[in-house]
This record gives structure tokens, sequence and C-alpha cells, in this order.
């Protein structure tokens, strides 16, 4: 039994070392990062669009929807109950947004939010939720999104 798994083995050694068949897999590992890195790249021109200090992590294509994960790139965040800034990260968690179709795929963003201590023992409020500049408090929808479906 043992000498079929040794012949088996020994195929499978020629075959990988065999100089074409390494060209091939080399060749299209290559193209595949290629790609990769373009649609990141891609990604990353989008999420800047929504803000400046947002950081693409990671998408997901699945069916008629394009889920983008994205991170605050900000060192700091200053307080909205009492201005005074932060470097203190309390936890973090997820918050999703609907934004414009990408190509004709409904579009979430889901950003990584971080929850934040306020470093003024004055301030009524111990923590608070970092502000994101593309969304309004408690909406779903991105401004964007209102901007060019809701009519006011």
């Amino acid at each position: 039994m043992s000498n079929n798994n040794d012949k088996s083995l020994l195929w499978l050694t020629e075959y990988w070392f065999f100089p074409s068949t390494v060209e091939v897999i080399s060749q299209r590992l290559c193209n595949w990062i290629k790609i990769t890195y373009k649609r990141m790249k891609e990604m990353e021109e989008i999420v800047k669009l929504l803000d400046e200090y947002l950081e693409y992590v990671k998408h997901e294509v699945s069916g008629d929807r394009i889920t983008i994960w994205v991170k605050s790139t900000k060192k700091e965040v200053t307080c909205p109950y009492c201005g005074k800034p932060s470097k203190k990260v309390h936890s973090r968690y997820e918050r999703s947004f609907q934004d414009l179709p990408i190509q004709g795929k409904k579009t979430t963003i889901v950003v990584i939010r971080r929850k934040m201590f306020c470093e003024d023992k004055e301030c009524k409020k111990k923590t608070f939720a970092e502000p994101l500049d593309f969304v309004e408090p408690r909406f779903k929808r991105t401004k964007m999104w209102e901007k060019r479906y809701l009519k006011y």
C-alpha cells in the first residue's frame, strides 16, 4: 500500500516541478496579484470619495450586492460633547450604511467604528462613538445616497 503512495507522490513531484507547469503557475499567480492589487487600488479610490480619513480593509461581491469594509485612520477624535480630542479607544464595532450603487449592484459600506473614552474629566459623557462625516448621526444611508435619491 505504501508503494502506491510513493508512486503518486513521485508523479506529483514530477508534475509540479515540470518547468512549463511552474511557469504557467507562476504567470497565473502574477496575473492574480496584479488584478487583486488593481481592484484594491480602485476600492481605495472609492472609499476616499466618502471620507479622506477612511482606509479600505476588504470587499466582497455576492449576487447583486457589494460590501466594502473600511476603518478610520484618524489618530485622535474630538468628543462631540465637550470638544476635547481623545486618543483612547474604548472598543470597536461594525456599523453598515447603504451607499450609491456600483455597476448596478447595491453597495453597503461597513465601518469598523471606534468607541472612544473622553479624556476630559468634566465632560458629561465618558464614552462617545467616532463621528463620521459622510453620514448623518443615526442614519442608515450615506449623504451621497440621500442627496441622489431623496428630494427634499
